[in-house]
């Protein structure tokens, strides 16, 4: 898309979110940054625009030292990052889940289907068990012990088992 003076218009992305350095927070920032960046390759050429623009959104919480570090040493002229994967990497040790696979087994182990639609708890399962490394019968397990007895009912009424979280 062109404006009248011939100039492009770049796509709308939203902003990320502030982050405040909270573990369960971290994923979605890092995602939401790297999408904003992508999408608006010409504004961040380089390394450092990407890092700076990232490091503008971390604000208050745990996250404040370790931004203010970083912005130090870049200020210094020091390079506390190799490439801005090695940032987001930093970024995601620092502050991400140390075991994102056994967070999501307790998540699944904790879950419930209640009144929730089977599509949108399916959906939220596969989530979880997308972290995890069980197996089908593991899985298939889980999902049996938490779905709600209605819906439980139905599938144990079907002519053929289901035997794998696909199924």
């Amino acid at each position: 898309m062109h404006s009248k003076k011939g100039k492009a218009h770049l796509p709308k992305f939203v902003p990320p979110q502030p982050f405040a350095g909270m573990m369960k927070d971290t994923k979605s920032f890092i995602s939401s940054i790297i999408l904003y960046i992508h999408g608006r390759k010409v504004e961040f050429q380089t390394m450092e625009s990407k890092v700076m623009f990232t490091l503008s959104y971390m604000q208050g919480g745990k996250v404040q030292f370790w931004r203010n570090e970083a912005i130090n040493l870049i200020a210094l002229g020091q390079e506390p990052f190799k490439d801005f994967h090695d940032f987001a990497n930093q970024l995601e040790m620092q502050f991400g889940d140390p075991s994102p696979k056994v967070t999501a087994v307790g998540k699944l182990k904790m879950m419930w289907q209640g009144s929730s639609s089977v599509n949108k708890y399916i959906l939220q399962f596969k989530a979880e068990a997308s972290q995890t490394n069980l197996g089908n019968p593991m899985l298939v397990e889980y999902i049996k012990a938490i779905l709600n007895p209605m819906v439980f009912k139905s599938i144990y009424q079907l002519p053929v088992m289901p035997e794998t979280l696909k199924e």
